[in-house]
């Protein structure tokens, strides 16, 4: 099997996130993360597979596993058969898929000779276009044990047949060592503690005359072997003996900032680098660099710093560690431009950690110079919406090991934050009692009054009207005192309908916030739930896929799931709706949200999941229809209203 599928295949790639396509056209996956587990299990499995296995494998014994199977197999036949080839094959208790006429990317690398000597270049290239991330990105069930157990055995035997792949590849270009840069920094990328391609592609990079380049590899890969306990050797730097011609100016001595006021995350933008064979014009990198500039300006939750403090580095990121230093930054963010003789533009950048010099995140888009206006808006969009979670990720991370006797409102504040939004089981009640401390400390607090109604609400502490009209005041307060930032009219917003049904001024937030900053995910995700619970379901999707793309780390990502299933009940298609729940149970078995759409689907498609979906979501609510959290959910329109909690009494829920 070819490492690259012919042009009117059926495709399935597993390696990153799942994808099929079909004469060149992509085909839509099943919302679940557990049917797009099944379809890779089948795949790569040996031999057929047995009903009782898979039930196992996947599914919970309350959940009728295997009506839930069927209905998986029955999602997978519309992407498998897409070309009219029967594939999935049911014979007694077996389950199995035929892979004839199918190009699968996992099986291809399977497929490939012990010796890689009777491939050309061009043919092992073909995996330069695959993604880096890892088998079945999107398919990870942290709650199934035994297949988590043989996803990380998958994983490592796709990534030890790549490796050998991408080195091979780069022992084929010996006589073109630009073209070797590429299978080695995905080398690396697979696996970062792989001296041997540091120092490959640090001679290569010498060898190109890039000498600032690679001293900065160098020490990259030196602190990398270091803090994973390997001793790098002199061999690493053997390279860098070489005489070359060095032209790349040094850094100017700089005298570091002075001490900041502010404890938002500072990011440093570093002018782009042209390294194109023949110069590209000066406007071209100023407009690169002014772009992810004026975009990451944007967030109120950054500190951004640019001009003549960061244009004395050149771009030159050549001791990350001390240029943060001299800048006052946390986060370092650097660009590259390659123009080919095609008329091709790459832009390449990467964000690092001022304080261990590791590559946070980093990405590549590629367009044509004479759409280079258009490129330039893209690279400042994408860099800011990759690099401003991340940022406050690493102040996060900072913060949260910080003692706890601090007085400070902002510590407070993070607390609360750590406590509401960690992976492991979140606790409201915690980040309550934090952002309350918070806010009395500074009560205009803006970010703290944002988020502790929704903490309240989440911990099931509003009891009384008297309750509710009290964070009504407080979601009120944050929209006067964070007027200009654009998470806080967002977050606000969405409590103040949540709170006091007050769907003009929560719309006017919204807007407000999208206006200030377009790559606010917030601000589109909360507008996803208001146009959801009016039963809009068009507009929802666009919202919530809007806001998915704006957030990489996917920190809502099942709140915007529960979203979309009560945007698909309301709009009439339970069994959409039961697609979307199934996928965010799937994520987490007690989402609030997710529940009580699960209980209406399940009453109203019959299905054998209602008995024990009423009762997670009662031991959360123990009063029904009459708790308060469910109670005051902010319908707009009553006929919404009225056939939502129609579905719940239906489902059994009292109230």
């Amino acid at each position: 099997m070819p490492l690259a599928p012919a042009a009117s295949t059926l495709a399935i790639r597993l390696i990153g996130s799942t994808r099929a396509s079909f004469d060149g056209a992509d085909l839509p996956l099943p919302a679940s993360r557990k049917t797009r587990a099944i379809l890779a299990y089948l795949l790569l499995a040996d031999r057929p597979v047995s009903r009782q296995q898979l039930c196992e494998l996947f599914f919970d014994v309350p959940d009728d596993p295997r009506a839930a199977l069927r209905w998986s197999l029955s999602k997978l036949r519309g992407v498998l058969e897409a070309d009219g080839v029967e594939r999935v094959r049911t014979q007694r208790d077996q389950v199995s898929i035929d892979t004839a006429g199918l190009w699968v990317d996992a099986l291809a690398l399977r497929s490939l000779p012990h010796d890689l000597g009777s491939l050309d270049a061009v043919a092992l290239a073909a995996v330069l276009g695959w993604s880096p991330e890892p088998l079945l990105a999107d398919a990870d069930l942290p709650n199934r044990p035994d297949y988590a157990a043989w996803l990380v055995a998958e994983r490592h035997r796709a990534q030890a047949v790549l490796a050998l792949v991408l080195t091979a590849l780069a022992e084929r270009q010996e006589d073109n060592p630009a073209a070797q840069i590429e299978p080695l920094q995905r080398l690396i990328a697979l696996d970062p503690l792989d001296a041997a391609a540091y120092q490959r592609l640090i001679a290569v990079l010498v060898e190109l005359g890039r000498r600032s380049d690679a001293e900065a590899l160098a020490g990259q890969a030196e602190r990398a072997l270091a803090q994973n306990g390997i001793d790098p050797g002199a061999a690493l730097r053997q390279p860098l003996r070489r005489r070359i011609d060095t032209s790349v100016a040094a850094v100017d001595p700089a005298p570091p900032l002075p001490e900041r006021a502010s404890a938002a995350p500072v990011v440093a933008v570093l002018p782009v680098v042209d390294l194109s064979m023949e110069p590209l014009p000066g406007h071209v990198t100023d407009g690169f660099f002014e772009g992810l500039v004026h975009a990451l300006s944007r967030f109120q939750s950054l500190v951004t710093i640019a001009g003549a403090s960061t244009s004395r580095m050149r771009g030159v990121i050549d001791d990350p560690v001390e240029i943060a230093r001299r800048l006052g930054a946390d986060i370092l963010v650097g660009g590259s431009l390659i123009a080919t003789r095609d008329g091709t533009l790459r832009f390449r950048w990467r964000a690092i950690d001022g304080q261990t010099a590791r590559i946070v995140t980093s990405g590549e888009l590629e367009g044509h110079c004479d759409d280079v206006w258009d490129l330039q808006e893209a690279a400042a969009r994408v860099v800011a919406v990759e690099v401003e979670p991340r940022a406050q990720a690493e102040a996060l991370r900072a913060r949260a090991a910080c003692p706890t006797a601090s007085a400070s409102a902002y510590d407070h504040y993070l607390r609360g934050v750590v406590a509401a939004f960690r992976a492991d089981p979140r606790d409201f009640g915690t980040a309550l009692d934090h952002f309350e401390q918070a806010i009395a400390l500074d009560p205009r607090f803006h970010p703290a009054l944002a988020l502790a109604p929704w903490a309240a609400s989440y911990a099931n502490r509003i009891r009384t009207p008297a309750e509710r009209d009290h964070y009504a005041a407080m979601s009120r307060a944050a929209l006067r005192h964070g007027a200009d930032d654009a998470r806080t009219l967002a977050t606000a917003g969405g409590a103040l309908c949540y709170m006091a049904r007050d769907h003009a001024a929560a719309w006017q937030a919204v807007n407000r916030a999208i206006t200030i900053n377009p790559n606010e995910h917030t601000a589109w995700s909360t507008g996803g739930w208001m146009h959801a619970m009016n039963g809009d379901a068009a507009e929802a999707h666009r919202m919530f896929d809007r806001s998915s793309r704006l957030n990489p780390l996917a920190s809502n990502a099942l709140g915007l799931t529960a979203g979309r299933a009560m945007a698909e009940l309301l709009a009439g298609s339970a069994e959409q709706a039961e697609a979307y729940v199934i996928e965010a149970l799937d994520g987490s078995e007690s989402h609030p949200s997710a529940l009580m759409t699960g209980v209406a689907t399940a009453a109203l498609l019959g299905l054998a999941q209602l008995e024990q979906r009423r009762a997670a979501l009662l031991r959360l609510y123990p009063e029904g229809i009459d708790s308060q959290s469910i109670r005051h959910l902010p319908f707009e329109r009553p006929e919404c209203q009225e056939r939502y909690f129609a579905a719940l009494r239906l489902g059994g829920v009292p109230g």
